[in-house]
């Protein structure tokens, strides 16, 4: 099915995997709010330049994160969309 505001289901799959992931140690009465637009609009900002992310990503994940770009993660396919989606 073709959602009428943002497209197809696809298109918006990693979006909701990357918001899922970030959010995985808010607290359990948390609630948030899907907004494509502006979750869109702070991955752009995040991803201007290399000086434009170490500003305002300083320091580096802690190893609780659990990030890795192994095969039996999802992270590698998520650069990759990103990567697709980016204009820059």
């Amino acid at each position: 099915d073709i959602d009428e505001e943002f497209g197809l289901q696809d298109d918006v799959f990693p979006w909701f995997h990357i918001v899922q992931w970030s959010a995985e140690d808010a607290q359990s009465n948390s609630v948030f709010r899907w907004d494509l637009a502006r979750i869109q609009d702070a991955a752009a900002t995040l991803s201007q330049d290399l000086e434009s992310f170490l500003h305002r990503c300083p320091e580096e994940l802690p190893s609780a994160a659990r990030f890795s770009m192994d095969d039996d993660t999802a992270f590698a396919e998520w650069a990759g969309a990103l990567l697709e989606w980016s204009s820059t």
